[in-house]
């Protein structure tokens, strides 16, 4: 599967041009709206609504061995699951964490207590790693990561045998913008709509008067009582998937909690019980 990755925000015209130059998958950078190489909730209904699919990068400066310590691990954890969680990223999927330069065998016990230290954290998603194939085999075999996102820098020609998405070239122009090039190899190592966006994906849609485009199926009612701790059902299944939470149907202290941690991020009143307003932002 042919895909891309970028640092630059993407508009409706630029997602348009990579999907008819065949991209099918986008690879992103998560972190605040504001800055210039993250994505943002709108974008990634732009995507999502053309039919491509995406993965999430989580990087800072991960450039030297000094990076990767257990601290900067749970830090960059906890931070990476706020925004994937901000976008709609559905829970069990992969958020690949960068080791952006040529590490060296010595270097490894570093990086991989790093990763370890991202697993003891993360719960919601899943762990992935972006880097050489030196790393990539090291994080294979210590078990810290689930997801392995290869680059050919610093590879020296190899290609892991675990790799989900392999980058094979770097800053070419395409669509105006700078990107690199990669294959997916795996698909279970990206993903793509959920009811969420498909919602934001609507709207958006109307704002453009493109009526025609828009498929009742995307449209999630809101189920006309209030849900609380003790509910069950497919609508608590969407609540868990929304909030990030495993979804078993069952509105529990973990999902409600979630909802509270949810509903804080969204300026609403964090009382936990999802109601016409929350529901109308979560869908």
């Amino acid at each position: 599967m042919k895909a891309i990755d970028c640092a630059s925000k993407l508009t409706e015209a630029s997602i348009e041009h990579l999907k008819a130059s065949g991209v099918q998958a986008i690879g992103r950078y998560l972190g605040p709206e504001i800055s210039w190489k993250t994505v943002n909730r709108a974008e990634v209904a732009h995507i999502l609504s053309a039919g491509l699919k995406l993965f999430s990068i989580w990087e800072k400066n991960p450039v030297s061995s000094l990076y990767f310590t257990r601290d900067q691990g749970a830090k960059d954890a906890k931070e990476a699951v706020h925004f994937a969680s901000g976008i709609g990223q559905p829970a069990g999927t992969p958020i690949y964490f960068t080791v952006d330069y040529d590490a060296t065998n010595r270097e490894m016990d570093l990086i991989i207590n790093y990763f370890r230290s991202i697993k003891s954290v993360i719960s919601t998603y899943k762990v992935g790693v972006y880097g050489s194939f030196a790393v990539i085999e090291v994080l294979v075999r210590s078990g810290a990561a689930d997801f392995f996102y290869q680059t050919y820098a610093w590879s020296r020609g190899k290609l892991s045998a675990y790799a989900h998405i392999y980058q094979h070239d770097n800053g070419r122009k395409m669509a105006g913008i700078l990107v690199d090039f990669d294959n997916v190899l795996k698909p279970s190592g990206i993903w793509g709509s959920i009811a969420a966006t498909k919602a934001d994906s609507v709207d958006l849609k109307r704002k453009a008067a493109r009526p025609d485009s828009i498929q009742q199926s995307t449209i999630v009612p809101y189920p006309g009582q209030l849900i609380r701790r003790g509910s069950k059902g497919k609508d608590i299944v969407s609540i868990q998937n929304a909030v990030g939470v495993r979804a078993d149907g069952i509105f529990g202290l973990k999902t409600e909690q979630a909802v509270i941690n949810y509903q804080k991020r969204h300026d609403l009143i964090p009382d936990g019980i999802v109601g016409p307003k929350t529901w109308s932002v979560m869908f």
